[in-house]
Parts: structure tokens; C-alpha cells; sequence
């Protein structure tokens, strides 16, 4: 009779027991070469009998995550294409499993116990193993219906797990799940979405915010509200992941047909969605893996648009541009008038500058600026203060602030607040960011199509991008351009970590912005 392996060894001079698996043994479950060699990891304890529960508990997850992995490819190339990643993603995956097996033994022996199921494990590991691993299969076994119908059910994942050894399809209890659906609703996708995002909108901005909503709405559109989380595999993923690259952008081709999602686009849905059951995993404990990882299209140089800084001719056009006729921008005259202006002399965000309150525009030392540090804005290094040109001082925006202040208005372009509950990437501003980037680019000249079929991308961000390069033609530092833009001091001790809190002087920062000689 042969003896069932334990997955078990110690090394001389460790006192904590290490799973050990051969490559090959998870090659020959799909019949894929995965080369030679052992997988090896700590277990991260010296108790042999939990260490022996624990090996038990990693083989079944990790033979049901690799059948998973592949079983979307039959192809032989796709196969080991799959193959080339799939170490590394083991790996972590075992780091998962581990924290789930600890967590189900440090709550599940107790059950097993108040249920006088649990008995005596046998010190000697690799003595008897046959009689021993028969009755460690069965209190797993046990230990994992008695979970199924447990208040614990709401810490764990009861995720589908087809082995010879542990088959919890079987246990009465488990027909619910079966049919895809939750039981109890703290695993409905719907309840565990609105928790998730409870938690994570505290630390991300509104157009983050917006994202998430968006990507996590498709998802349980794909799924269903009530779909049962635990659930939640390669197979679901996949499914998710083909109705988002079914959808179309709400643009059309140039033959008319519509446009499908860039694969840039496609990756935000797919990386929300990542992040959402990375908080699955490690948060909250419903699932083992997280099905999305490696879900990602390959983002290829043909597939990424750039934008470019605008010419100085077309500055000047944007700069001098009035709306044609009545209808145009109706509603939002004066925002559409210095949003793109007040852009192209601060480098701000198109978001930042709608959200401009009357309090924000400041003067100390007779030195002019917006105020941006007490916004909620995408990063840390976005709150800010920015000194305003002289030229659009001259073009009339201090009297603009005044009649805004005399009218008692609270914001500066208040006719952009109601579209506050509508805001996605672009925030507030959306209104004028569609407006600038469908009507006023076209009517100074700029075709969009052309210059998407040289790999560039035209929009309002490229004021941006036209700040950020008159900073570089002109020598203006780093450490001045990025504080002014609101980047991140990333790799620089000096200014990052050594400068503390202490900001750069208003004067020094005016002279920066004054390099803008449009």
C-alpha cells in the first residue's frame, strides 16, 4: 500500500517545519513541464500536528489553484505561455493559503473540540502515515462541514475544493452556494461592494471614487447582486473580463461601427476589480486567491496614446478663443472663458481649478496665488500653492474675483456646482473639458483623428503637459516645476525626505511661473 506524502521536512538547525512540493507534481495536473525542482516555503511552526494540517490544507488549495490557472488555455503554446508566470504567482498565492489554513485551524479546532470530533495527532510525522493521514482527512473533512453551517462562515472562504480527499460539494449544506447565489447576505457581491468601498473611498479622491463605482457596477452586472463571493474563481473572472472588453467606449470608428474600450481603459476596470478582491483576500478572508491576478492586457507601446505640449500658435488661438454662437458653452460662459487660461499659466488640473472657492485666491508679500491646500485632491503633493501669472492678472481675473465676491458667490465658477452628482474623471469640470476637447479644438484647427493616428492624444490635459515643458525649455528646477504641478519629489532625499515640511518661498515660485512667456 503506498504511503500518502506528507509535503513535510525540517532543515537542520530550523525549529519550524517547511512544505516541500516537487514543480513536476503540478505539471502532471495539467500537463505542463514547470521544470525541475521543489517548491519550498516555511509553514512558520514547530508543532508537528499543525504542521501536518497545514500541508494537507496548502496541497488541496494549491492543486485546485493550479487546475484553475490553466484550465481557461487548451492550446499547448498558450499553455506554456501561462506557465511563465505562474511560479510567481504561486508563490503568493501560498502565502494566502497559509494565513487562511492558520486561520481555520486556530477557530476550527475549537469547533472540532466542542464537537468531540478532535483526537490525539501522532508526534511522529512519517510514522504509521497511512492511519495518520486517514484521520487527518477526517477532521478536515469535518472541520470544514461543520464550518459550512458555523457562524464562522462569515471570516472564511468556502470556496469549491474537488479533491479525492475533502469534497464539501457533497456536505448538505453547501446547495445554496451551488446554484451561485449567497445564503446569508454579508457574502452577497452587492453587500461585500458597498463595504469595500466604504472603507476605500476614505482614503481616494472623488474621481477615484467614481472609477471603482463604475468598474465594480459592471462587475455585478456581469454577476448578478446576490452572486455568492465565496464563489468567486478564474472562471468568474474571465467572464467579467470578456464583458468588459465587449464594451463599447461611446465612440464610434471611422467606418461608424463602435468603438470597443482602449486596452488602457480596459486595464482601470480590470485593476479596480483587482484591488476589490485583493481586500477579499487579505480583509476581509472570504477567498484564498484572488482570481484577477493575471488578468491584465499587456499594455504595448501601439496601444498607448501621448499626449503632447500644445504649439505656441495654437496657445494663442485657445488664449483669444470666443464661443461662436449663443448656444455654445451655454452655461458656463466664464468657466469655459478662464478654465483653459488659468490652465495653461498654472499647469493646474482641470477639477482643481473648477473647485476654486473665493478664498482660495490669496495674496501675501503683494504676491497673488491659489490656494490649494486644504482640498481633497488626487495626492498629497497636489495641495499647494501656486502663485497666478501676471498675465492673467492682466487679462482681467483679480476684477473677475471681485464681481464673484460682490455677488456673494461662494465658488468662482458656481454654475459648475450642479454638475457635482454627474462628476467622473474630470470632476466638476467635466462640462468644459467636453466642450474644449469636442468644439474648441476642432474650431481652432486641431484634428483629433489625424493626430490619434500618430499616437497622440489631444485633450485638456495638454495644458498640463505645455507647462510642464516650458519649465524644462526654460531650466527651471525639478524640485520648482514639480511642487508647482503637484508631482510627487519621487527619488530626491534632498527635497523629499530632508526638507521636512518647510515649502519653497512664494518669490521663488513666482519666478518660476513667470517662465511661462507665451
Amino acid at each position: 500500500m503506498r504511503v500518502p506524502h506528507s509535503y513535510l521536512y525540517q532543515v537542520k538547525g530550523s525549529k519550524h517545519y517547511y512544505f516541500r512540493v516537487r514543480w513536476s507534481f503540478f505539471g502532471r495536473l495539467v500537463n505542463v513541464d514547470l521544470g525541475t525542482g521543489h517548491f519550498v516555503a516555511s509553514l512558520a511552526t514547530d508543532e508537528p500536528g499543525r504542521a501536518a494540517w497545514l500541508s494537507q490544507f496548502a496541497i488541496q488549495r494549491l492543486r485546485l489553484f493550479t487546475e484553475t490557472h490553466f484550465s481557461q488555455q487548451s492550446a499547448p503554446g498558450a499553455l506554456q505561455a501561462l506557465s511563465s508566470g505562474y511560479k510567481a504567482v504561486l508563490k503568493r498565492t501560498f502565502q494566502n493559503v497559509l494565513s487562511e489554513a492558520a486561520q481555520f485551524l486556530d477557530h476550527g479546532q475549537r469547533v472540532l473540540s466542542e464537537n468531540g470530533v478532535a483526537s490525539k495527532t501522532d508526534e511522529q510525522l512519517h510514522t504509521a502515515a497511512s492511519i495518520q493521514h486517514d484521520e487527518l482527512m477526517h477532521q478536515l473533512n469535518t472541520l470544514f462541514a461543520l464550518l459550512e453551517n458555523s457562524s464562522l462562515t462569515s471570516s472564511f472562504s468556502m470556496k469549491k475544493i474537488e479533491t479525492k480527499q475533502l469534497d464539501v460539494q457533497s456536505s448538505p449544506h453547501s446547495s445554496g452556494r451551488d446554484k451561485g447565489c449567497a445564503t446569508k447576505p454579508e457574502f452577497e457581491l452587492s453587500y461585500l461592494i458597498q463595504e469595500f468601498c466604504a472603507s476605500k473611498f476614505r482614503e481616494i479622491g472623488k474621481s477615484a471614487q467614481q472609477q471603482y463605482t463604475t468598474s465594480l457596477e459592471a462587475m455585478k452586472n456581469v454577476l448578478g447582486d446576490r452572486f455568492n463571493v465565496s464563489l468567486l474563481d478564474y472562471e468568474h473572472a474571465q467572464r467579467v473580463k470578456n464583458a468588459i472588453l465587449a464594451m463599447s467606449s461611446g465612440r464610434k470608428n471611422i467606418d461608424g461601427t463602435d468603438a470597443k474600450l482602449s486596452v488602457k481603459s480596459v486595464n482601470k476596470y480590470l485593476t479596480n476589480m483587482l484591488t476589490f478582491a485583493d481586500w477579499l483576500v487579505k480583509q476581509r478572508h472570504v477567498l484564498a486567491v484572488n482570481p484577477f491576478v493575471g488578468c491584465l492586457l499587456k499594455l504595448e507601446s501601439k496601444h498607448q496614446l501621448k499626449r503632447r505640449p500644445f504649439e505656441h500658435n495654437e496657445i494663442t488661438a485657445i488664449l483669444d478663443y470666443q464661443p461662436r454662437h449663443k448656444l455654445e458653452a451655454a452655461g458656463f460662459r466664464d468657466a469655459a472663458k478662464w478654465l483653459p487660461s488659468i490652465s495653461l499659466y498654472s499647469g493646474m488640473r482641470l477639477d482643481e481649478i473648477a473647485s476654486l472657492r473665493l478664498r482660495d485666491v490669496r495674496s501675501e508679500d503683494e504676491i497673488w496665488f491659489f490656494d490649494l491646500s486644504s482640498y481633497r485632491l488626487k495626492t498629497d503633493n497636489a495641495s499647494r500653492l501656486i502663485p497666478i501669472h501676471s498675465s492673467l492678472i492682466e487679462r482681467g481675473l483679480l476684477d473677475f474675483v471681485t464681481t464673484q465676491s460682490t455677488e456673494k458667490q461662494l465658488y468662482l465658477f458656481p454654475e459648475l456646482q450642479a454638475y457635482h452628482a454627474s462628476s467622473k474623471r474630470d470632476g466638476i469640470g467635466t462640462p468644459v473639458g467636453k466642450w474644449f476637447n469636442r468644439t474648441l479644438l476642432s474650431a481652432i484647427g486641431i484634428d483629433k483623428q489625424y493626430e490619434k493616428s500618430h499616437g497622440l492624444l489631444v485633450d485638456f490635459h495638454c495644458c498640463r503637459h505645455t507647462v510642464a515643458s516650458r519649465f524644462k525649455f526654460h531650466g527651471v528646477p525639478a524640485y520648482l516645476a514639480k511642487q508647482i504641478l503637484g508631482h510627487e519629489l519621487d527619488g530626491d532625499i534632498t527635497w523629499g525626505v530632508y526638507s521636512g515640511q518647510v515649502s519653497t518661498k512664494l518669490g521663488a515660485l513666482k519666478e518660476a511661473i513667470q517662465m511661462l512667456d507665451y
